[in-house]
């Protein structure tokens, strides 16, 4: 099954409602992409992904699919950095 463009939130709410209804009653456990391009921007705390790539869709059955050459999209920003030595979490 080939994606062009999905977003992480619409592959995310596809999933779920497909692992919701399926006969085995497996719910997501895990979705992974390697190798993505990112960029941090320090002074507003923003983390963007933006790259196509293999996504892998593990169910807790232990059941994966992979859609190739799926777009992943990401854009997530630091809340707080309460780092000491410039390690931040968040």
């Amino acid at each position: 099954m080939k994606m062009k463009r999905v977003r992480v939130t619409v592959l995310f709410s596809v999933m779920v409602l497909l692992a919701a209804g399926s006969v085995s009653h497996a719910t997501i456990q895990s979705i992974n992409a390697t190798d993505l391009d990112t960029s941090f921007t320090a002074s507003s705390g923003v983390l963007s992904i933006l790259n196509t790539a293999d996504i892998v869709v593990e169910n807790t059955l232990g059941q994966q699919t992979t859609y190739t050459q799926g777009e992943f999209d990401l854009s997530t920003f630091l809340q707080t950095d309460a780092s000491s030595g410039g390690l931040a979490i968040g």
